[in-house]
């Protein structure tokens, strides 16, 4: 095993005996929301699992949820790559057709960055994933969070919109994934190609 590897693994033990007990024995006392406070910290704080070194990003993250509740692959229709502004650029994420309203999940444990509602992104959310691997959704509709919180995955975030240089598209939401070194990726090989 690598050393990240070990780092991952220390830290699953870690949440396993923190939360071990809360699943176990119901409610929570001030003092185990301490503890289970804290443990979140250690473990969403990039030092505390570093992946800078790992090879992918899946080595490092469970599966992760998909970010449109009812959607799938199969309901990308602009993927990770596609020429943007004539070919002048790429696009670096996926947009994901949705309802308006559509509840926009969490797709793992993570603590809210930002929230803004400007730009070509609209209302958008950034989170923090383990290991300093970070998630970016824009063009949302509504917001139901705000920076510092701590969200759980498959926890709705906001809605489905087209807010920003969206507001003239199908309401949809731009995803990406970006690792702990700042370069986006293809989310879609988590999920499997559409």
């Amino acid at each position: 095993m690598k050393g990240q590897d070990w780092n991952l693994l220390g830290a699953a033990l870690l949440l396993a005996l923190a939360f071990g007990p809360l699943v176990f024995w119901g409610s929570r006392s001030r003092f185990e929301y301490q503890i289970e406070t804290e443990a979140r910290r250690r473990m969403f704080s990039p030092a505390a699992v570093p992946i800078s070194a790992a090879e992918d990003i899946a080595e490092a993250l469970p599966i992760l949820a998909f970010p449109v509740a009812g959607a799938g692959p199969r309901d990308v229709i602009s993927f990770f790559g596609d020429p943007r502004s004539g070919g002048a650029r790429a696009h670096k994420g996926i947009d994901i057709r949705a309802s308006r309203g559509a509840p926009v999940l969490a797709v793992a444990d993570a603590e809210v960055l930002r929230t803004a509602d400007k730009g070509n992104g609209g209302r958008q959310i950034w989170l923090r994933l383990a290991g300093g691997v970070k998630v970016y959704y824009a063009h949302l509709h509504e917001i139901h969070v705000e920076k510092g919180d701590w969200v759980s995955r498959g926890q709705v975030l906001g809605t489905v919109g087209n807010t920003g240089n969206a507001r003239h598209t199908i309401p949809h939401l731009h995803f990406e994934l970006i690792n702990a070194r700042g370069k986006e990726e293809d989310p879609l090989p988590i999920w499997g190609k559409p």
